[in-house]
């Protein structure tokens, strides 16, 4: 079975190591220039490195849907630089997840496939089959298949760690390059980066276990680093509660297609 993820973060990155580890076929999409900064732990960075490696399970770019299908034969995963899903008409996967809910490159409809899921973000039975708790405390990865607000559970990852210690934000927008790296130990005010000529700072001593790749352009406010301030230097790992999402991706992707929920499934 097919199963197109739209990201591949650290969400998606979850989700695609659980359906692949269950035998489901993975293609993922991503930005032409990805903007996860704990590249380690996602599949994303095989846009500019290639390839990418996780808990033993590969994945390789793919520039078309040709080197897709061929990754698959080889029981990869593929990762496309598709932001917009153009190969969505030409996959037509079993299964579609949307991992981002951003809506202003490409709106997610329930017929981009038989099975539709969105995280944390849209209503079942309209624009999807199910949605999945992102982040709601006791309900991350529960999957909700009834009608439900627009936004359920959820609040914006990206500025919940804005708030957080360890978080290195953008002043300004710009070119970011990094000066640092992975599991370097890092001081209170040392630079981690640079946009343009203007320096980004971690505001707490640690190791760095995060950092966005070199010449991505970042908006004021966006996430450029984590320090870790248990100065903890082992390698990162998939996070519970994105195993958590990804459980609950895998339990909707079953009760669709096995419960009667939707009864005209196709593969």
């Amino acid at each position: 079975m097919k199963v197109l993820i739209k990201g591949a973060g650290c969400v998606g990155s979850a989700i695609a190591i659980r359906l692949f580890r269950c035998g489901f076929d993975i293609i993922m999409s991503e930005l032409e220039k990805p903007t996860s900064i704990f590249g380690e732990i996602c599949f994303s960075r095989a846009i500019y490195e290639k390839s990418a490696t996780i808990e033993d399970i590969a994945a390789v770019f793919a520039h078309n849907t040709d080197e897709a299908y061929i990754a698959l034969a080889n029981r990869k995963i593929a990762v496309m630089a598709d932001p917009k899903l153009e190969c969505i008409d030409i996959i037509k996967p079993a299964v579609f997840i949307d991992t981002v809910c951003e809506e202003k490159i490409r709106k997610t409809k329930i017929t981009d496939a038989s099975i539709v899921i969105r995280i944390a973000k849209g209503c079942p039975e309209k624009d999807c089959h199910a949605v999945i708790d992102a982040i709601s405390e006791n309900r991350c990865g529960k999957a909700i298949y009834s009608r439900a607000p627009s936004e359920t559970g959820y609040k914006n990852k990206k500025d919940l760690l804005k708030t957080e210690i360890g978080f290195s934000p953008a002043l300004s927008s710009g070119s970011f390059t990094p000066s640092v790296k992975i599991n370097q130990t890092l001081h209170a005010g040392q630079i981690i980066g640079y946009i343009d000529n203007l320096p980004v700072r971690t505001a707490v001593g640690g190791v760095l276990k995060g950092i966005l790749p070199a010449d991505t352009f970042v908006h004021k406010g966006m996430i450029c680093g984590y320090t870790d301030t248990n100065y903890s230097k082992a390698p990162l790992a998939v996070s519970h509660n994105d195993l958590s999402i990804a459980g609950g991706v895998l339990e909707a992707i079953m009760s669709v297609t096995f419960s009667g929920i939707r009864s005209n499934i196709t593969y």
